[in-house]
């Protein structure tokens, strides 16, 4: 998942949604823009246009994973992400998440680094970011 707002530069917003069709990422927001949905379909169409990109608004997962900021990779153990605590969070060994306007590359990158019991699943994305090799 990227959590994304609409505040954030158009030029970063372009790069995620590039990378999110190659990576099978999700983008998640906050809210409606203009709490309007028909305004935030047209924003939506706009951005995404014929790229085949999943995007949902879904505030609780901002709590959920601690997002407080955006953009923020998050990658989470599906089953163990959704035990959500009573502070309406998930536990913290179900999820990991990069906070900051890098790429998606450099992320997985960093997580396959610095944090071995995820590195598996962070091949497994930063593979399908890169695309077939020739």
């Amino acid at each position: 998942m990227v959590f994304v707002s609409f505040s954030m530069p158009k030029e970063a917003l372009e790069r995620i949604v590039a990378q999110s069709e190659k990576s099978g990422a999700v983008l998640v927001l906050r809210g409606l823009k203009g709490n309007s949905l028909s305004r935030m379909g047209e924003e939506l169409a706009a951005l995404v246009g014929k790229r085949n990109v999943t995007a949902i608004i879904h505030p609780p997962a901002f709590k959920q994973f601690k997002v407080a900021q955006v953009p923020a990779l998050v990658i989470a153990r599906s089953g163990q992400a959704t035990k959500i605590g009573e502070d309406g969070c998930a536990a913290p060994a179900s999820y990991i998440k990069v906070d900051g306007d890098v790429g998606q590359d450099y992320a997985l990158d960093l997580i396959e680094r610095q944090a071995p019991n995820w590195a598996e699943a962070a091949r497994r994305y930063a593979a399908r970011l890169a695309g077939p090799r020739p």
